[in-house]
């Protein structure tokens, strides 16, 4: 996940649970897609440029 945050210029970054039904999310664009996202909370990830 850091060298993901980093590659998008993330100087500072926080990330809670990242398990199998996270989902990341940069400048409004879903990266990824995890077969949970419709039944569990989505997790939070929180970067400052």
């Amino acid at each position: 996940m850091a060298d993901i945050l980093i590659s998008y210029g993330a100087e500072t970054a926080m990330g809670f649970d990242p398990g199998g039904s996270s989902t990341l999310v940069v400048n409004g664009k879903v990266l990824n897609i995890s077969p949970y996202n419709k039944e569990y909370e989505k997790d939070i990830y929180s970067l400052k440029k």
